[in-house]
């Protein structure tokens, strides 16, 4: 049971409540959306923000910090992988580095965000390095366990799932 579900007995229904209403708190009613955009009907941002936490793993229910969450995946996924890591350059970031045998194989940078900061990615870039990035914090992006390994594959070169 994650920490989420810790704090809420009903995990799920306290989660569906907040999005609610955080998209009625910021959109309003409908009613009130057509009389400012004309005709135009609501986004149905609800989905878009997958209210409901994937049974999947994944970073919200995982029993730690976006940074163990990401390190655990990385170590049982890409063991064949010495991965370094550490706290990033960027507030509330880490960089994970993925080394074979003496090469660096890949950089992934894990942001909040409103991160707009590139300074990595263009280093990377600059060296021909593999780069990835996730953020540990957008609304609806679950960082789920298969979503990360087949990104990270994909970065490395390999063959997804």
């Amino acid at each position: 049971m994650g920490l989420f579900s810790k704090l809420f007995k009903n995990a799920d229904e306290a989660a569906s409540k907040i999005f609610k209403d955080a998209i009625d708190g910021t959109f309003g009613t409908d009613s009130a959306v057509s009389q400012k955009f004309g005709e135009k009907k609501r986004p149905d941002y609800e989905k878009l923000w997958e209210n409901e936490i994937p049974e999947e793993e994944n970073q919200f229910n995982f029993e730690g910090t976006y940074y163990e969450y990401f390190d655990h995946i990385f170590k049982e996924e890409f063991p064949e992988f010495v991965i370094s890591n550490g706290c990033g350059d960027v507030k509330d970031s880490w960089v994970f580095t993925f080394w074979r045998e003496y090469n660096r194989a890949l950089v992934v940078e894990i942001l909040p965000e409103n991160s707009s900061s590139a300074v990595l990615r263009r280093q990377c870039e600059y060296e021909g390095m593999a780069y990835l990035r996730f953020y540990h914090n957008h609304k609806g992006w679950w960082n789920t366990r298969n979503y990360v390994i087949t990104r990270t594959r994909r970065a490395l070169g390999e063959p997804g799932q």
